[in-house]
């Protein structure tokens, strides 16, 4: 029973059409309201209600308790251990920070033999140059095994 305005009415509830979204992980449905104890010029009347449902589902989706994003935030952590080769892009990041940042001191050793023009065409290549950490753990990977590698 809800109170609104100078008179009560009788609110009845009934889901329509519920359907399980499996790409969104949710139920999609409607609501159906019904009124009761009411006259059809009292029902024209304006009154302000609000959705409580919809309500209570932005509150839980906007104010996530800390352990919820702790959770969430292990789980993104372990996701990425198990579908990258961790090992090889901790020595890439470490060879990034001490060697390979400083293009200078890659163009004097490591391509010391290209010419100028092709030194710079390796350092920064797309794909397979040694100008960042997501580059240089391609290179760690292909040479653990050498050219047994899968990489190389």
């Amino acid at each position: 029973m809800n109170i609104s305005g100078p008179y009560e009415f009788i609110v009845n509830r009934s889901f329509q059409g519920t359907a399980w979204a499996p790409t969104k992980s949710c139920i999609d449905y409607s609501m159906l309201y019904g009124y009761s104890g009411v006259t059809e010029t009292e029902l024209e009347t304006i009154n302000l209600m609000p959705n409580l449902e919809a309500l209570s589902v932005w509150y839980q989706k906007t104010h996530k308790p800390d352990y919820w994003l702790a959770w969430q935030a292990l789980t993104q952590v372990s996701d990425l251990m198990f579908k990258s080769n961790m090992l090889a892009r901790y020595y890439a990041y470490n060879a990034y920070e001490f060697i390979f940042k400083d293009s200078a001191l890659v163009y004097q050793g490591v391509l010391a033999g290209l010419s100028a023009e092709n030194q710079q065409a390796v350092y920064t290549d797309p794909l397979f140059g040694l100008d960042s950490t997501d580059k240089i753990a391609f290179w760690v990977i292909a040479s653990e095994n050498g050219d047994q590698s899968t990489s190389w």
